[in-house]
């Protein structure tokens, strides 16, 4: 019986289930938005913190409204850097809470 690799065997598993691969897209776009606000804003967690991603809608908990402001205005910004990393372009837009 010939040894098959475990990366052939996820690839396969992930293009068989089109569940499991937008989970895998959800959290891949949740973590780049996440350090795109770091890196870019010096936004952390505590001021502006990635929830969710599904159906194109991207949910960010903001700090306070001076903040979902400032998001809010840099919605396009966020969109088209996510859809420039995504291999599909599929956000939208924002949705933010204000905590």
């Amino acid at each position: 019986m010939p040894f098959i690799k475990l990366s052939d065997v996820l690839k396969d598993k992930l293009n068989q289930s089109s569940g499991l691969k937008k989970q895998v897209d959800a959290l891949n776009i949740v973590d780049s938005a996440q350090k795109f606000l770091f890196e870019k804003y010096k936004f952390s967690k505590d001021r502006a913190e990635i929830l969710s991603f599904k159906n194109g809608v991207l949910k960010i908990s903001a700090a306070n409204s001076i903040i979902a402001a400032e998001l809010k205005m840099r919605e396009k910004e966020l969109a088209d850097f996510l859809n420039q990393v995504s291999p599909n372009p599929i956000v939208m837009r924002l949705f933010i809470i204000v905590r």
